[in-house]
């Protein structure tokens, strides 16, 4: 790697780090983006890099759960057999688009298709989390009630499974498997944990408290960025100097961005996080206009 790339890297991870120090959610959805556009890093190498670098931050909130005594370990393998179906689809979905040499013609324009339908779902998924932080704001409810009940309790879905996650009520094991394979979709295509959408999820689908559904999510994130990387690994999408590099940007980021949580109220934490996201969409926005537009 070149002086210009280690610093770019290192910028990357130092940003994208930050995020779940203030946030306390991955930054996967911005760090891939960032690795095409900015460091011209192909999406199936940032993607597998992504699921890498992740998984030594996941592993350090694992860590430090496991010394709070924070456990909810029974829902997040129920989520697992989803997940890794999903997992394997979204990189199946990868492998396919890397080895891709279609074209598309727009206005005279010929454009790479696989690269240009990446960049298409990506800005879609960044439409469905700006939705999701603005219902977030909107219906937030009591962490502390403890006794919510969840959108999807009313489908009686067999088989249903008591959980301790639920304060003893019970949960279909299909809607999991199927809230599980989404994430697994988005972690294997594209490169996000999923837990931005999985929190929110786990809450207000399945009633599960806020502080338990981060718990869960964590350690599901955990087993997931395990296959994650190793399949990733496997088919020659991840690149080690890289990873190392992005560790070292995150892992600073980190601990600027808890320096920063304790002094923004909640109401300025969602602010900025919309903001980030709304920097995320005009990244990938200016991507697809230099493809349809640029020189």
């Amino acid at each position: 790697m070149t002086f210009v790339a280690i610093v770019t890297a290192v910028a990357i991870g130092l940003v994208v780090g930050v995020i779940p120090g203030i946030f306390g959610v991955g930054g996967g959805f911005l760090m891939v983006p960032l690795l095409h556009v900015l460091a011209g890093v192909p999406i199936p190498i940032a993607v597998g890099c992504c699921s890498a670098q992740s998984l030594g931050t996941v592993t350090t909130g694992m860590l430090h759960r496991r010394a709070a005594g924070e456990r909810s370990l029974r829902l997040a393998w129920l989520l697992f057999p989803g997940t890794l179906v999903g997992l394997e689809l979204g990189i199946a979905l990868l492998e396919w688009t890397k080895h891709s040499t279609a074209l598309l013609t727009i206005a005279g324009r010929t454009l790479p298709l696989m690269e240009t339908v990446q960049l298409v779902c990506y800005l879609a998924i960044m439409l469905v989390l700006a939705a999701v932080v603005g219902l977030e704001t909107i219906y937030n409810v009591d962490e502390q009630d403890a006794h919510r009940r969840g959108a999807l309790d009313a489908i009686a879905l067999p088989p249903r499974i008591m959980l301790p996650e639920l304060d003893g009520r019970s949960v279909s094991l299909p809607l999991v498997t199927l809230l599980g394979l989404f994430v697994g979709i988005l972690n294997g295509g594209f490169g996000m944990g999923g837990a931005l959408l999985q929190v929110p999820a786990l809450v207000y689908l399945f009633g599960v408290g806020t502080h338990r559904a981060v718990a869960v999510t964590l350690a599901s994130s955990f087993l997931t960025g395990i296959c994650s990387t190793a399949s990733h690994a496997y088919r020659g999408n991840v690149d080690l100097p890289l990873v190392c590099w992005l560790l070292l940007g995150g892992t600073l980021g980190a601990q600027a961005g808890s320096l920063l949580a304790v002094r923004l109220s909640g109401r300025k934490l969602r602010r900025w996080f919309a903001l980030v996201i709304l920097a995320s969409t005009g990244i990938i926005v200016a991507r697809l206009g230099h493809l349809l537009f640029g020189e």
